[in-house]
């Protein structure tokens, strides 16, 4: 018999018996929200990306992005998402209930603090998707772009293309305001991997030390920037100001600011191709600047239902060819820069299959351009 408070599944895969209660009955001094002070830690999902992402929500720089998304007041239990779009997706839950046993949480708790806001938005997310189960297994950019709209950039750290100055763009990244996270392979499931939150208010300049929050463990690791680079897979962040990209770091390209234009690729013919026009060029005359992001729409529209169980089942691989360039994409967002001289140049994007989501381009420049579909 299904609980009362139940508003959705919390696996659709197998029954497993959950009782729903609000947080307020677990903890008398459980308040939504206060000062932001309280930490969030895993439960028995595998969703450390959606765990490190509010954590990376709860202690960012300015509170923009958290008035965005936490629209929760009172009994008006409302939050809202960046979809592809504006902050377009709006999950109103209910009742304030999640999934317990023997009087405890399951998922996400809270610690060192009484605030429950985290505990919602997790179960507002799992909503989205269908279920809690939808969330076993996702990805630390998704999380964070649905919170924020920003840009979403991958460095990986085993490999010989490391930016000289990484730990000067992260530095320098956090501190306007963008967030980061480290990947590494999961200790206990080598093919799975394991999100990490950056506590970047931990950064020291003066010796380079960076700490990071496991969601999960919740110990706090402190590592030289050596160390660091060695003990974790890949570094993800997510921009709000596409200066702090790090394929830019260093470029004079001016102070305008970043002009974008969507568009919603056709892909019926396996491909879709466009033609971009640059008629100016940065500051430095080195040619014109433009960053181009695909972004696989993985997760419903209102009304909607998934596919599949799990949204980043719905993936496919895409290629994204820029002038003589050709990248391949295979998370849900993809971001690549590009300096080119004035003039004509294309874009063209293709896939493998004729299953697939809407699939999105943004395009940001500083400069005049114009893109045309061929």
């Amino acid at each position: 018999m299904s609980d009362e408070n139940e508003e959705f599944p919390v696996y659709k895969s197998k029954d497993v018996p959950f009782s729903w209660r609000s947080p307020k009955d677990i903890n008398t001094d459980a308040v939504l929200h206060t000062d932001g002070r309280t930490r969030f830690q895993q439960g028995e999902l595998g969703d450390c990306w959606l765990v490190a992402a509010i954590e990376s929500l709860r202690h960012q720089v300015n509170q923009e992005s958290f008035n965005e998304v936490v629209q929760a007041h009172g009994n008006d239990l409302e939050f809202r998402f960046w979809n592809a779009g504006t902050y377009q997706q709006s999950v109103m839950l209910v009742n304030d209930a999640v999934p317990t046993r023997d009087g405890a949480l399951v998922f996400i708790r809270n610690t060192e603090g009484n605030e429950y806001w985290g505990i919602l938005l997790e179960k507002a997310y799992a909503k989205w998707v269908g279920s809690y189960e939808g969330l076993e297994g996702g990805f630390w950019t998704d999380a964070i772009q649905s919170f924020t709209g920003g840009v979403v950039e991958r460095i990986k750290l085993r490999e010989g293309n490391i930016p000289e100055n990484l730990f000067e763009i992260m530095l320098n990244s956090y501190r306007s305001g963008s967030f980061l996270c480290c990947i590494k392979k999961d200790p206990h499931r080598t093919e799975k991997y394991h999100s990490c939150c950056i506590d970047a208010l931990e950064i020291n300049e003066d010796n380079s030390e960076i700490c990071v929050r496991d969601p999960y463990s919740q110990e706090y690791n402190f590592w030289t920037y050596e160390q660091f680079i060695n003990e974790y897979h890949r570094l993800d962040m997510c921009h709000k100001n596409l200066d702090n990209l790090s394929a830019l770091w260093g470029k004079n390209i001016g102070s305008c600011p970043w002009e974008s234009q969507n568009f919603s690729l056709q892909l019926e013919s396996l491909c879709d191709e466009f033609s971009i026009i640059l008629t100016d060029t940065d500051d430095d005359q080195e040619g014109c600047t433009f960053v181009v992001e695909l972004v696989q729409k993985i997760k419903p529209d209102e009304g909607e239902e998934l596919e599949y169980i799990r949204p980043w089942d719905a993936l496919v691989h895409l290629e994204l060819e820029v002038g003589e360039e050709i990248f391949p994409v295979k998370f849900p967002q993809e971001t690549r820069c590009f300096t080119l001289e004035p003039g004509t140049h294309d874009i063209r994007v293709t896939t493998n299959t004729e299953q697939h989501s809407k699939i999105y381009m943004r395009i940001f420049s500083k400069r005049m351009y114009e893109v045309e579909r061929k």
